[in-house]
């Protein structure tokens, strides 16, 4: 059974291994806007086919749902929420560099509340099948 550290390690060569597929900065740094669905669904995909932990992929936008970024900013965007073996549920986001976070952000959900707002899970749940069958990985998606 994976344990919570198992699971950030894993989310961290998930990133490492979404970089070579993203644009480049000036610096040569990877940019992750508008990468988040398919970082989101092939996240949730793995975690579910590897039974790390029960993910479903939740995001939002138009203003009133979304992420925020560091400025407090709602941004459009897709993330994990995924339940572990031992009960703890947290918001796993894979992207969160693009609203000047770290990449990789592990976040118990009692404590995101304020930073990640889910907006309507039916609009979620079709852009999720749409890339999930894009990417082919259809099968190890878990609805709400």
């Amino acid at each position: 059974m994976p344990s919570l550290e198992d699971i950030k390690g894993f989310c961290q060569s998930m990133r490492i291994a979404l970089e070579p597929g993203l644009s480049r900065d000036e610096h040569g740094l990877p940019i992750s806007a508008g990468a988040c669905l398919h970082a989101a669904v092939w996240l949730a995909s793995s975690l579910n086919r590897f039974s790390m932990a029960r993910a479903v992929v939740c995001g939002g936008g138009d203003g009133i749902a979304g992420a925020r970024d560091v400025h407090g900013t709602l941004r459009g965007h897709y993330w994990i929420v995924a339940t572990l073996h031992d009960g703890t549920v947290v918001i796993i986001d894979i992207t969160a560099d693009q609203f000047g976070h770290p990449p990789v952000r592990v976040i118990d959900l009692s404590e995101s509340h304020h930073l990640y707002v889910a907006g309507e899970q039916a609009i979620v749940d079709e852009a999720v099948r749409a890339m999930a069958q894009h990417l082919g990985v259809n099968e190890h998606l878990q609805t709400p």
